[in-house]
């Protein structure tokens, strides 16, 4: 086998201009898919991260308002049990008073039979002292004068 010039030349200008073919039909077409790759990517890139910056802010919001809630919750209890100790105080307040008005209404009741219990007994003690002085003197003696001498022993006596 023989080596020619003009074999290699012709492989050299077959190399030449079938670079040139594969640069103007690839090289530019591919790098320009390439580049629009790139920036597709690029713009994903910035987009995911202004999603995570929002997601963070959204995340930061949530949080504070999270928070918010509770002391909200806090305070809703807080004044929840304030209320209910003045209710419980007022209505220990109305037991208190009511029972000091039943214990009034008893010692009045209290007061009321024991007076009419002493007056049932001056009338049976005042019939008694009549029968026994009528007993004692044998003799008529008008009730209304006995009456009168007791009631006053009474009125000295209380």
């Amino acid at each position: 086998m023989e080596i020619h010039a003009l074999d290699i030349i012709y492989h050299i200008i077959n190399i030449g201009v079938l670079f040139v073919i594969l640069r103007l039909l690839l090289y530019k077409p591919v790098s320009k898919f390439m580049l629009a790759r790139t920036a597709r990517i690029d713009a994903q890139l910035q987009h995911a991260s202004e999603l995570q910056t929002e997601m963070e802010d959204a995340k930061a919001s949530y949080e504070e308002l999270l928070h918010n809630a509770d002391i909200e919750a806090r305070e809703h209890l807080l004044e929840r049990g304030q209320q209910a100790n003045i209710q419980a105080e007022a209505i220990l307040e109305k037991a208190r008073v009511e029972a000091e008005s039943i214990v009034r209404e008893a010692q009045e009741k209290a007061r009321e039979e024991e007076h009419a219990a002493v007056l049932t007994l001056r009338g049976q003690i005042t019939e008694i002292a009549i029968s026994l002085a009528e007993q004692i003197l044998q003799r008529e003696v008008q009730e209304l004068d006995n009456r009168k001498v007791i009631e006053m022993f009474f009125e000295q006596a209380v």
